[in-house]
């Protein structure tokens, strides 16, 4: 839900983030429109949301269909990636 960074908040500093000069820049948080994504890259038009358990819930599918569905509408890519991938994957 909008204002609970929940799990993926464990993941800071986060890499995506922060940007650098050798990669794309994203932006954590971003609204856009009446939506919130985790990360989005203005240059790629690429929005990342990273997903707990609460988005297996049929209420919270609902809720990400229509904001993949608006952000489809509006040329933005959406990528999707388990929390339990990054929190596997992320070396400190």
């Amino acid at each position: 839900m909008p204002g609970e960074a929940g799990e993926k908040s464990k993941l800071q500093p986060s890499p995506l983030g922060r940007g650098s000069a050798a990669g794309p820049k994203f932006r954590r948080q971003c609204r856009i429109e009446k939506w919130v994504v985790d990360f989005y890259c203005f240059e790629h038009r690429l929005a990342v949301e990273l997903d707990g358990g609460v988005h297996s819930q049929p209420s919270q599918m609902r809720r990400d269909g229509g904001k993949e569905d608006y952000l489809r509408t509006i040329d933005i890519r959406l990528l999707r990636i388990p929390n339990g991938v990054v929190l596997e994957s992320v070396s400190y």
